[in-house]
């Protein structure tokens, strides 16, 4: 039986997608799930093997990666940086991707170096580009103050931890006139992965969860803790369906106004008890007309906390709509305990 163009195109995407995944002993999984025997298989992986989309190391396969690294000195920081960086570096490596992955990466990579010209005050940037059959990841990193710490410093966070959460809220930034905040926040949500390392913390954003934790507690960033300055990483699969304009659609208004943001509670407080807890979690919320409240991870929640929140500062911001999400029933009750009274 001869297979469509289009059929043989879904089973080598579907070889790549597993030798991704689990590049162990994918054949015999492959030919099960596409209805063809072994040898139809075997025949594909020696193709991909010989166009070097993938390579053989013992008896796993892996996607064959390629590598480009661009490194930029204080001479050129101040110097279109930004579209240097993009336009003329990492737009040719990317040139079989579609429109709409070329404009999030457009988006994302000058959003993130503008960050380091304006806001790092480095005299080193490097821009590593890492591509294979799927995927490519962007690494910027630079060797400046730090930008958690520099939130931090600027606007007298007591911790670091603190400077994280406020920054993923959207809307912040240490230079009013020249950025709107924004940048991070869309950023994160329009590739597939994104991280930044900085001061020893490391906070990353999926379409799953939000991670914020120590590097020193990651194992796969070894070394990384004590690194100076910024590292922004930024995975997207070079196929990605997503549309930015639809990204910013899910959290501007009709006129294009950054109104929406969510917050992952246990990330700032994973017993959240306080008053003082909530009016550091509110903190800025009144920019926004909707705030998304995800509790996934917090066991309960104590009565000061809900009714600060929930009562006394939703009294304030009638205009704002808390949307509650991800709560277990023990945190259900509490809210409904102090909005009830």
């Amino acid at each position: 039986m001869s297979l469509t163009q289009k059929k043989r195109a879904q089973i080598k995407q579907y070889i790549l997608e597993k030798i991704g995944s689990d590049g162990a002993d994918i054949a015999a999984k492959c030919a099960e799930a596409c209805g063809l025997s072994l040898n139809s298989i075997y025949r594909y992986i020696r193709q991909m093997e010989a166009d070097g989309e993938i390579v053989r190391r013992g008896r796993r396969l892996y996607l064959r990666i390629e590598s480009r690294l661009f490194s930029y000195q204080h001479s050129r920081l101040a110097l279109s940086f930004d579209t240097t960086v993009f336009e003329q570096d990492i737009r040719p490596l990317l040139s079989d991707c579609a429109e709409n992955v070329l404009h999030i990466w457009s988006y994302a990579v000058s959003e993130m170096v503008n960050n380091i010209i304006d806001h790092s005050d480095a005299e080193i940037a490097q821009a590593l580009v890492l591509r294979d059959a799927m995927n490519t990841t962007i690494i910027l990193r630079d060797d400046g103050i730090g930008i958690f710490r520099k939130i931090q410093t600027y606007f007298q966070f007591p911790d670091m931890d603190e400077a994280i959460a406020a920054l993923f809220k959207g809307k912040l930034t240490t230079d009013t006139e020249n950025h709107s905040g924004e940048g991070i926040f869309f950023t994160s949500r329009a590739v597939d992965l994104f991280a930044v390392l900085s001061g020893g913390k490391i906070f990353s954003h999926d379409d799953y969860d939000d991670i914020q934790k120590k590097i020193g507690d990651v194992s796969d960033l070894a070394g990384w803790e004590h690194f100076p300055g910024t590292v922004v990483f930024m995975r997207l699969a070079n196929r990605s369906p997503k549309r930015l304009v639809e990204i910013f659609d899910a959290y501007t208004d009709a006129e294009g106004s950054f109104n929406k943001t969510g917050i992952v509670v246990s990330r700032l407080f994973p017993a959240p008890v306080s008053r003082s807890q909530a009016r550091r979690l509110a903190e800025r919320l009144e920019q926004f007309k909707t705030v998304e409240l995800d509790f996934r991870g917090v066991d309960w929640i104590g009565q000061g906390f809900a009714h600060e929140l929930f009562v006394v500062w939703q009294r304030r911001h009638p205009e704002i709509r808390l949307v509650v999400q991800n709560e277990n029933n023990d945190v259900r009750k509490m809210i409904h305990h102090v909005t009830a009274e």
